[in-house]
């Protein structure tokens, strides 16, 4: 782990009390507070952390308390400064007292006999009168000004003496800088996922196709924290993409970014805003498996309150947007999806919450109001710590969408059942397995004008087992893609149905701690009960190098 240091305390020397000329009778000293205290003395600021010297307040001179909370010691008698508070500390002929110019100052003298001293009054910190309030003293009215006249020169001096007396603020920041790189070389024998070639000759988009494909990843992570409440994130990430087949139609440059600033409340309320932005060909997760350049960013944010022990409520909401290069695509896909919600639930368990979730939500496509949609989830779910070995979250919905026109043969409201499963149990001390299940609706461009979406439903297994510096990796999936309305192609009408297969092997040796190995296997599949034009099988081998600093 790499730590920056850099600037961001303003310390103004904690030392310059001992600049006074000495004193004969008791001092005012800073003898607590809480994470940090800032104090405007006169003209100058001072930041006191835990790990610094003593501080004794100045005498004659206006204190102002900018944040934290003092607790000042002078002669036996402890008093108490807010944020907000201002004072003077006052000695004359031995005996220490404090003027308040604002806020209200608590007060216990050695007698015990607790006081406080509001603003205009003064307070005798030692003595036999310790603790005793009286009025303000009366302020002699100052002198008639004296008229000077201006020389230019002289106001020139003063204020070169003055820049010459300025002083560059000590400024410390704290910032977790990790960057990370990733080499990785696969042989795809399906780069295109498409059918085998038929017995007559004819293929499908361009054929099968194998190729090397060299990956490079190079990216950082930074953390930056403003307190211990505070925090500010950032990620970025460069993908550089080289095939060894047709590298001028394939080779890419993507690019990731996330920003995202969280604060800890101290009364359990957290929040977080997050910005995340993609450049990239990657296939968008629906029936396109073409590689086409796309934009996405996301912005959103979350609020989470747990007043009490029982009780926890949640809010949240988020912009994505979908932008392509590809004018066909554009016309069809570009939109923008607009979500909010809340969850409202209580602890089953210190670590377990059972919750009621609902959900608003509308989709805008650019091309045209007969794909826009509007919906309304509502739902119950359970996170958290199940058992001792059992870990995850499990919520079911009921979705009611309304599109603004009914496709051909089709409906303008829908409902569908919506599931989401993913747990995790510990079987062992090296060996993790992992659950998920989902039900989800997903938009689509295959046969538009009537069909808006598909239904896919999925189901995944997986096991990781650690033994000493090699980690074994299994995973398996499945998934079928429904199509609502029945579609016409090569002479055959019904509704398409997909079922996709997935399975893969893996190896990863660590090195050193921020060096590791791996080599894996990949196999997918796609029948499709509809037309043999959708089916594809692929094998994917990768041997991977990451540092991770």
């Amino acid at each position: 782990m790499n730590r920056l240091g850099l600037a961001l305390a303003l310390l103004t020397a904690p030392g310059a009390a001992s600049a006074q000329p000495p004193v004969d009778g008791p001092a005012l000293l800073v003898i607590g507070f809480q994470d940090t205290l800032d104090l405007q003395v006169g003209g100058q600021l001072i930041h006191l952390k835990p790990d610094l010297p003593g501080y004794a307040i100045p005498r004659g001179v206006q204190v102002t308390v900018l944040q934290g909370d003092a607790t000042l010691l002078s002669g036996g008698t402890t008093l108490r400064a807010d944020q907000g508070d201002s004072f003077t500390y006052l000695l004359s002929d031995g005996r220490a007292e404090v003027l308040v110019h604002s806020g209200e100052m608590p007060v216990t003298p050695p007698s015990g006999a607790a006081a406080a001293a509001t603003a205009g009054r003064i307070m005798a910190l030692t003595g036999p009168d310790a603790g005793k309030v009286t009025g303000a003293p009366a302020v002699p009215a100052p002198p008639a000004a004296v008229a000077k006249e201006w020389d230019p020169l002289q106001a020139i001096a003063a204020g070169v003496s003055k820049l010459a007396e300025f002083k560059t603020p000590d400024m410390r920041y704290v910032i977790d800088l990790h960057p990370y790189y990733g080499l990785t070389q696969t042989y795809d024998d399906n780069i295109y996922l498409v059918p085998p070639d038929k017995a007559d000759g004819s293929r499908v988009g361009g054929g099968v196709r194998g190729s090397w494909i060299t990956t490079n990843v190079l990216g950082s992570k930074l953390a930056m924290p403003f307190s211990r409440r505070q925090r500010l994130e950032l990620d970025y990430k460069a993908k550089l993409v080289n095939y060894t087949s047709q590298p001028r139609a394939n080779n890419a440059v993507d690019q990731y970014v996330d920003l995202a600033y969280a604060q800890t409340g101290r009364r359990g309320t957290d929040w977080r805003v997050w910005d995340s932005y993609k450049n990239t060909e990657d296939p968008a997760f629906s029936e396109l498996v073409a590689r086409q350049r796309r934009f996405e960013n996301e912005v959103g944010g979350r609020v989470s309150v747990a007043r009490s022990r029982l009780f926890v409520f949640g809010l949240d909401g988020r912009h994505r947007m979908h932008r392509y290069l590809n004018d066909a695509l554009a016309s069809s896909l570009n939109r923008y999806e607009l979500s909010a919600g809340f969850e409202a639930g209580i602890r089953l368990q210190p670590k377990t919450r059972l919750f009621l979730a609902y959900r608003r939500e509308a989709i805008h496509y650019s091309a045209g109001a007969q794909n826009h949609s509007k919906s309304h989830s509502a739902g119950a779910g359970i996170d958290g710590r199940l058992t001792s070995k059992l870990t995850g979250r499990a919520q079911a919905d009921l979705q009611f969408r309304r599109y603004d026109a009914a496709p051909a043969g089709g409906d303008k409201e829908i409902v569908n059942l919506l599931t989401s499963i993913r747990l995790g149990y510990k079987l062992a001390r090296r060996t993790d397995l992992r659950f998920s299940a989902a039900r989800s609706v997903q938009e689509t461009t295959f046969d538009a004008a009537r069909n808006r979406y598909y239904v896919a439903s999925s189901l995944g297994l997986g096991a990781t087992h650690d033994y000493r510096k090699l980690r074994l990796t299994a995973d398996g999936s499945f998934e079928t893609d429904r199509y609502p309305e029945a579609s016409t192609r090569g002479g055959k009408t019904a509704n398409r149905r997909d079922d996709v297969y997935s399975g893969s092997a893996g190896l990863a040796y660590k090195i050193r701690p921020w060096l590791n190995v791996g080599l894996s296997y990949q196999r997918l599949q796609r029948h499709s009960r509809f037309a043999d034009d959708f089916d594809y099988r692929d094998n994917r081998t990768s041997l991977t190098l990451n540092i991770a600093l």
